[in-house]
């Protein structure tokens, strides 16, 4: 029994130990589940970033990331070879990625282009961004480099491109040498149409200078070798032009003054027009323009330089409003009624047209003066241009003494008397015509001297007789009939007492009149030689001639005519061959390294037929010191 008790306890207390056990074990949460985690390691290529650069995460955990590029890249792809972006990792294992870019690669035009007279090597094309392309420009025969559009001057230029590039090679005729002077020479109106001299014109440009303004106010350009009688007409004169870069552009410009015509042919005293021509013998290239003037009646002889020193070459143009107050060129019965004709008309003022950047004025300057010609140097040698100007009077009045006209810088002239004693030397019997004057060094001491004339001839005039017992500088400028240098001194002003006549023992007619006159070292002495350019008047020809002389320097201002044994062909009675020579320049038309005469232009451009088929391409070749004459039709 005691053994039962015990059992059934032992039985009780084990079922209740098993009981509680098992209620424990029902009442507890679950054991945790092991969870894995995963490395994401994120990197940027050159060229971006990235917006993580990862961490430990749980396994499954989804991971969103974004590459950025930098300025001048662009995303390329992930290194698992996605291109998404951004892009979405689930982790279920370690993960690397990394962000590549590529640099942006922009690509730019080049553009290469050749002005008229050359070539260049390539004309462009598409090219990556930081492509470095050598272009070459490469001249045609007459031309040279003058350039780049974008103002570089080498002429193989190296181009990087980091953008679009267009550029143009610019050429320019290519002028030949001309002989060269003292620097106060070279501040002369007769140094300056030597450099921008190429040749004188043709027959057919010469005449093809005449216009009209038709009823829609537009200019047209005249039929040169018809007869139109539309009036108002303008002509240039042949020999009333210059050449020049009036525009800064290396190109060679023209400028002319014109004559004015109205019907029948009757010209003179209205007011009249300037032509602008720019880039004048690259046909495609040129532009006109047509200048009302405001104060020029006439057609009139015009000089160039740089009066305001900006860089830009003026014109001078001197005035003759009343030519015909002193020429009688129509049939007095062809005047009747018209006013402007031997009275009414005032004298008046030369002009300067001065260029700037893409502006033409023209400006009154200087005295109120008729003049037949004028010229230009640095009178008081101060680094400007100044003017002298000897008057051409009209019957019945004494022309005023000749003027200097001083450049004060700023565009602002003064003006003075050219003789110390003026008041002194004028007389009423004394007419103050000249014809041509030029202003040079002569004698290379420093200060510009002047040559001149008028008529030429042996035969005295009648105030030569009047005057035979005054010294020769008391005779006035020009009624001696012979050319005659005044001599400057250190002095701003000339005097009288300083005039030397230069003496010709023989001329083959008996009147010339002095168009022009030009220097020379012709002989290679360094010495200056004068040369006249001067026509025959007969009662046969008029203008329409020419005939050469030259004038050697023996040193001590001693000058000899050595006209018929230096020049071969010195004149020409044949109106064909050439006419009214105003001008000639000093130039290597041969290339051979000296300096030949050649004409500047003709004047002779009037009428028809025979008178205006002059020579198209005379010169006289420097042969060793000797000058021989060359044509060509």
């Amino acid at each position: 029994m005691k053994n039962l008790i015990y059992l059934l306890v032992f039985a009780l207390t084990a079922f209740l130990f098993v009981y509680s056990c098992s209620t424990d074990e029902d009442d507890a949460p679950p054991p945790a589940a092991i969870v894995k985690k995963y490395t994401l390691a994120v990197t940027a290529g050159e060229g971006g970033t990235v917006s993580t650069s990862g961490g430990t995460y749980s396994q499954g955990t989804q991971v969103s990331i974004t590459a950025t590029p930098s300025t001048g890249f662009t995303f390329s792809q992930w290194s698992d070879g996605s291109t998404t972006n951004p892009i979405t990792v689930t982790l279920n294992s370690n993960t690397n990625l990394s962000a590549s870019f590529t640099a942006i690669i922009n690509s730019y035009t080049l553009t290469v282009t050749a002005g008229e007279g050359g070539t260049v090597s390539t004309e462009g094309g598409t090219y990556d961004e930081g492509t470095e392309v050598t272009i070459t420009a490469t001249p045609e025969e007459g031309y040279e480099f003058a350039g780049w559009s974008n103002e570089e001057s080498n002429i193989s230029l190296n181009i990087k491109l980091t953008e679009n590039v267009s550029i143009q090679a610019i050429f320019q005729i290519k002028l030949p040498s001309y002989e060269r002077y003292s620097s106060l020479n070279e501040r002369t109106s007769h140094f300056n149409k030597q450099k921008y001299f190429y040749r004188y014109l043709n027959n057919e440009e010469s005449l093809s200078l005449k216009w009209i303004i038709n009823q829609d106010d537009v200019y047209e350009f005249l039929d040169p070798f018809s007869y139109d009688n539309r009036f108002p007409q303008y002509r240039v004169h042949g020999s009333y032009h210059s050449f020049g870069d009036f525009d800064n552009d290396s190109k060679l410009d023209f400028f002319g003054t014109s004559w004015k015509f109205t019907e029948p042919f009757r010209f003179g005293n209205e007011k009249t027009q300037h032509i602008f021509i720019s880039n004048y013998f690259e046909k495609e290239n040129q532009t006109t323009k047509i200048l009302e003037s405001s104060y020029i009646n006439w057609a009139a002889p015009l000089k160039i330089a740089d009066f305001d020193n900006d860089g830009f070459i003026d014109i001078w143009i001197s005035q003759n409003n009343r030519h015909n107050n002193s020429t009688k060129l129509v049939e007095e019965e062809l005047l009747e009624g018209v006013e402007n004709y031997n009275e009414g008309i005032e004298p008046g003022t030369g002009v300067i047209i001065f260029f700037g950047d893409n502006s033409i004025e023209e400006i009154p300057v200087g005295p109120t003066m008729e003049s037949h010609q004028s010229t230009i140097g640095d009178i008081d040698n101060d680094g400007d241009m100044d003017l002298i100007i000897f008057s051409w009077t009209v019957e019945g009045e004494l022309g005023p003494g000749p003027k200097i006209v001083l450049n004060d810088g700023n565009r602002m002239f003064r003006t003075i008397n050219l003789l110390e004693d003026n008041n002194a030397f004028m007389s009423e019997n004394i007419q103050w015509s000249v014809l041509q004057w030029n202003v040079f060094d002569i004698d290379g001491d420093g200060n510009m001297d002047i040559l001149g004339s008028t008529e030429l001839s042996n035969t005295p005039t009648w105030e030569e007789e009047f005057f035979e017992y005054y010294d020769d500088h008391q005779k006035g400028f020009h009624n001696n009939r012979k050319a005659w240098i005044l001599w400057g001194s250190e002095k701003l002003q000339f005097e009288s007492k300083n005039i030397q006549l230069l003496d010709k023992p023989t001329y083959r007619m008996e009147k010339y009149n002095s168009l022009g006159s030009a220097f020379t070292d012709y002989d290679s002495d360094g010495d200056i030689d004068l040369i006249l350019l001067t026509s025959a008047v007969t009662d046969e020809v008029f203008y329409g001639n020419y005939e050469l002389i030259l004038f050697e320097n023996k040193g001590d201002r001693i000058f000899e005519d050595v006209t018929t044994e230096k020049i071969d062909g010195y004149f020409s009675l044949e109106t064909k061959k050439f006419g009214e020579m105003y001008d000639i320049v000093l130039i290597d038309k041969d290339d051979d390294g000296d300096f030949d005469i050649v004409p500047y232009a003709n004047g002779d451009t009037f009428g028809s037929g025979e008178q205006n088929l002059f020579l198209s391409n005379l010169y006289w070749e420097n042969t060793g010191g000797k000058f021989v004459r060359r044509e060509n039709d």
